[in-house]
């Protein structure tokens, strides 16, 4: 996730590091998009679904203490 929370890029509310994997995989990151139902993706499946397009994949990385 690239923000905080998930309520900007999802269905759901909260901070991603207050929430289980298990909650964050039921949300929708196609809530706000119009493009219908998009689960969350793993850092894995994301990179499996790149490989397979021969996209660039940029990543930002944050550490907060």
């Amino acid at each position: 996730m690239h923000d905080d929370t998930v309520d900007r890029t999802t269905n759901g509310t909260g901070r991603v590091r207050d929430l289980t994997y298990a909650y964050i995989q039921t949300l929708d990151a196609g809530y706000k998009t119009g493009f219908g139902y998009h689960p969350v993706p793993t850092f894995e499946q994301a990179c499996a679904a790149l490989a397979k397009s021969k996209g660039l994949m940029v990543m930002d990385m944050k550490v907060r203490f």
